[in-house]
């Protein structure tokens, strides 16, 4: 259910500023090609028909993760840091939070934090369309 909240917000909220993939996947390289839960990806004639979006395409990658926490944290995001992802959330549906990553460096972020219930939280490409954290975890 996270997973349609997500898309039923994005698409309502980034209109035409971006499009809103769902577990679709994105090429990071030639052994990597993950199905993120939600991947905001800049607006591209031809909606890539003839490719998969790269990291450079990526505006927000979303994992939401329940069972998954564990992998997603360990092992895919290094994955997206190291590819150059700019910005990554982990909704985490056991401890009802949110989970910020942006500026890759290497295998990891520079800046992370962490929202909450009762927050709200912005795209750092879209920083006027704010979302309230639990829109997102229902």
């Amino acid at each position: 259910m996270a997973v349609n909240r997500a898309t039923m917000i994005f698409t309502r909220g980034i209109g035409d500023q971006a499009v809103v993939s769902i577990q679709n996947a994105a090429h990071i390289d030639r052994y990597n090609e993950p199905q993120p839960d939600v991947v905001l990806i800049r607006p591209r004639e031809g909606f890539y028909g003839t490719r998969h979006p790269r990291p450079e395409d990526v505006v927000l990658l979303i994992e939401v993760s329940d069972t998954t926490l564990r992998f997603d944290r360990s092992v895919k995001l290094p994955i997206y840091a190291r590819s150059g992802i700019c910005e990554v959330w982990i909704v985490d549906l056991i401890n009802n939070a949110i989970h910020v990553h942006r500026e890759p460096t290497g295998r990891s972020y520079a800046v992370i934090g962490t929202k909450g219930r009762g927050e709200s939280i912005s795209v750092q490409a879209f920083p006027k369309f704010e979302i309230k954290v639990d829109d997102l975890l229902g």
